[in-house]
């Protein structure tokens, strides 16, 4: 037996999911909205929308969002260049640097991420414009004025992950290039490129903390779990690659999105395809679950691994139930039916629907059928 456990279907406002995270504490749950919206959304433990953030920035189209690890700050970014900073113990105000030049890149910003020691903010862009002026920037927190920044690159940068010392960040690039940078100062100490031939693109990277390791999903429509010989990145320094299977990249021909869940081993990745793909960290496949209607954006787990969230073109975050998820695969039938009997007071008994020790003729067994149907799904997957 399998199930979903979707405990919640969070509308986006009309809007594609552009990009979703988790606060530190899996207390809140935000969203980024592109295309019609350009908005920020946040949630509750509950689900109930808390906050719409308007970056008063017409035509944004929100490519990446994240939250500081103290819990004080917000970030987010994309097709207008600019990222915008709320603060979280001010009431959600949004901050405007008095350097008319803080926050900005010279084309669309994709990646987004916090020093976890909450002294910096890094970002990546994007640029069709001719010069080019590609790079990564970090930003000072507080006063949000530039710190260090990247040579001009001639790709692409998608996507930035923090690592958890504060003394590297990872990059994904149009080159399908994954690339480790030294902060302090910035500048690269080891790459590999994951795709050689077709479309070449890196759209998604997170840092896993033990084995130290970086995971990529690409145009391919491959993972991979890459661990850099980089002086201070593992102490062993030996360099190793894997990925999923040609078979599982049929499935999601390209992967837009990767999440890593530190509680169980989990790796999640959508993309262009018809499902959520999970994997544990030798990237073999444990699970499918259903997608959406057109391709998913972002994929992300709660800090606390409990909870596995994502959306993309249909404008629906769906947020799945990790113990439940579990607990359908395992618990056998019997069990459910007995729990379900215990919650409505209903049983079956020779075919005929048992209330408080009476039996119901045909014409309310199937009223009392969809009572407990409707109870059933209620107790296992929160809707």
């Amino acid at each position: 037996m399998s199930g979903n456990a979707i405990v919640a279907s969070l509308w986006n406002g009309g809007a594609t999911v552009g990009a979703i995270a988790f606060d530190p504490t899996g207390q809140y749950l935000a969203s980024g909205g592109s295309g019609s919206d350009g908005k920020v959304r946040v949630w509750d433990r509950s689900y109930h929308l808390v906050h719409v953030l308007d970056p008063q920035s017409p035509g944004e189209y929100v490519y990446s969002i994240a939250f500081s690890a103290d819990e004080r700050w917000f970030a987010a970014a994309g097709e207008n260049q600019v990222i915008h900073i709320w603060d979280r113990k001010n009431g959600w105000n949004q901050i405007h640097p008095p350097d008319g030049n803080a926050l900005h890149h010279d084309g669309p910003i994709w990646g987004l991420c916090f020093d976890p020691q909450t002294k910096w903010l890094a970002s990546s862009n994007e640029s069709h414009s001719t010069p080019q002026n590609i790079r990564i920037r970090q930003w000072n927190i507080g006063n949000w004025v530039l710190k260090d920044q990247s040579q001009r690159l001639n790709d692409q940068v998608y996507s930035l992950a923090c690592d958890a010392s504060g003394k590297y960040l990872v990059s994904g690039d149009s080159s399908a290039r994954v690339t480790v940078w030294q902060t302090d100062p910035l500048r690269p100490v080891a790459s590999t490129i994951n795709v050689n031939q077709g479309e070449a693109d890196a759209w998604s990277v997170v840092i896993v903390g033990s084995p130290h390791a970086i995971l990529s999903g690409n145009s391919d429509g491959h993972v991979y779990r890459w661990i850099p010989n980089a002086v201070g990145w593992t102490e062993k320094n030996e360099a190793e690659k894997v990925s999923t299977s040609n078979e599982d990249a049929t499935v999601n021909p390209t992967i837009n999105s990767v999440a890593y869940n530190r509680k169980n081993g989990w790796v999640a990745a959508g993309g262009v395809g018809p499902s959520v793909e999970i994997y544990d960290l030798n990237l073999h496949k444990i699970r499918s679950l259903p997608g959406q209607n057109g391709t998913i954006w972002w994929v992300t787990f709660d800090p606390q691994g409990g909870r596995l969230a994502y959306g993309g073109l249909d404008g629906i975050i769906r947020v799945f139930d990790i113990a439940q998820m579990n607990r359908l695969d395992v618990d056998p039938p019997n069990n459910l039916y007995l729990e379900s009997q215990q919650l409505t007071g209903l049983s079956v008994e020779n075919g005929k629907i048992i209330v408080g020790g009476r039996r119901q003729g045909a014409g309310s067994i199937l009223s009392l059928w969809r009572l407990q149907a409707k109870s059933i799904l209620h107790n296992l997957f929160g809707g």
